[in-house]
């Protein structure tokens, strides 16, 4: 796999270096991301959560991956140039995904109802 991606993403977990645990499935398609960009972020309720590098410079992806196929998996890419989200996305089961950049505040979103589960990544279920 390759190294890591540019910080001027906001989303230091870019930078770090793959393991094997930051694969995408191989039958998941997350064009428009960079081939080997992708990077685990978290698991959260039986789904895993990856970032990966956009194929156009200033874009991120947000995929997740759900274990079981009654939640779907879901991914979307985003440019960095929203002072709030990266991008959004919203699985089968009609839970929304936030990717967010380092240091977002996230307190007013977390009243609305989302829950941060990583630095990057807040979850909404309906």
């Amino acid at each position: 796999m390759l190294g890591g991606c540019s910080n001027a993403t906001g989303i230091k977990a870019l930078d770090r270096t793959a393991t094997a645990e930051d694969a995408l499935p191989d039958n998941f398609d997350a064009a428009p991301a960079k081939p080997d960009s992708s990077r685990l972020l978290t698991t959260h309720d039986g789904v895993r959560y990856f970032v990966a590098q956009g194929n156009d410079a200033g874009t991120a992806c947000v995929a997740a991956i759900a274990e079981t196929a009654s939640k779907g998996s879901v991914a979307g890419c985003g440019p960095f140039t929203s002072p709030t989200d990266v991008v959004s996305v919203t699985s089968q089961d009609r839970t929304e995904t936030k990717l967010v950049r380092d240091g977002f505040e996230s307190k007013k979103l977390e009243s609305e109802g989302w829950t941060r589960i990583h630095d990057n990544l807040l979850v909404k279920t309906k």
